[in-house]
């Protein structure tokens, strides 16, 4: 088994920048991912070409967060309020944690109401995307801020951006958390047949180090056994400490410890073996 080890974030505070910064600099992380719609964007990607590692940074699609780059989505209330992007996938709230997309989205679908939704969203993707490449970047990997990408509407608005711009890798981790059932089920071949359509490399699991551990007998006895899996952190530094900033302020340097004697790569090796 390989793993890829990425800190996301990257862009979004000053907070996040300067552990991002440590973590690439001790080789702690294999890859970073942008985010680029912040106060903080510019130093976070300043950093990336400092170190000289701008090879090894994807984008975050962040539609949960900051500001807007583009102005029809501040229609939508739902990806919008205040002024501020405030996305949340249902798969992810607390209260409708897990319930499938295919439902979630089953009455909504075939409306006008959806289809000005996607088309407002993809305006947004896109002028993320454009605001990536601005910065130096190229367009090989995505992922996403609160698993957006993988919720219907955002997929289908950001498929055609995502091909357009040549991206060849994606985070997919609708695997990591949804619940077991048909729906999920017929959710998750639906997306494999999407992405493998679009052109994109994905790897089978990703999840924190804390969800990794927890299953790794399990990946390693299963189908990802000899494969490649990501493992995503959120680095802050606070007090001189590096913490990840999404599983309760866990210290990194003591989880990533549990992956010692893993095989590192990154979505970036991913890219070029697939040509």
């Amino acid at each position: 088994m390989k793993v890829i080890v990425n800190a996301d974030d990257l862009g979004l505070t000053a907070e996040a920048n300067r552990a991002i910064r440590t973590c690439m600099e001790q080789g702690l992380v294999c890859q970073t991912t942008l985010v680029v719609n912040s106060e903080h964007t510019e130093e976070g990607a300043a950093i990336a070409h400092e170190l000289g590692c701008e090879g090894r940074v994807g984008l975050h699609l962040n539609l949960s967060e900051c500001r807007p780059l583009s102005l029809a989505i501040s229609e939508l209330p739902g990806y919008v309020s205040n002024g501020l992007l405030c996305h949340m996938p249902r798969f992810m709230d607390k209260a409708t944690y897990g319930i499938s997309p295919l439902l979630t989205y089953a009455d909504a679908y075939r409306t006008p109401e959806f289809a000005q939704e996607v088309r407002a969203v993809r305006e947004e993707v896109k002028a993320q995307v454009d605001r990536f490449c601005s910065l130096g970047f190229e367009p090989v990997h995505i992922d996403s801020h609160a698993n957006q990408l993988v919720d219907l509407p955002v997929w289908l608005a950001a498929r055609p951006v995502i091909e357009d711009a040549g991206f060849k890798t994606m985070r997919c981790t609708f695997d990591s958390f949804a619940t077991d059932d048909l729906y999920n089920e017929a959710w998750r071949l639906w997306l494999a047949d999407q992405r493998a359509s679009a052109g994109l490399t994905c790897v089978g699991y990703s999840s924190s180090v804390p969800r990794f551990m927890r299953r790794r007998a399990e990946l390693a006895a299963g189908p990802e056994a000899g494969q490649t899996i990501e493992i995503y952190v959120h680095p802050i530094e606070v007090d001189g400490v590096l913490i990840d900033n999404m599983t309760g302020g866990r210290r990194l340097d003591d989880d990533l410890a549990e992956l010692e004697g893993i095989e590192r790569t990154s979505f970036f090796e991913l890219a070029e073996l697939a040509g």
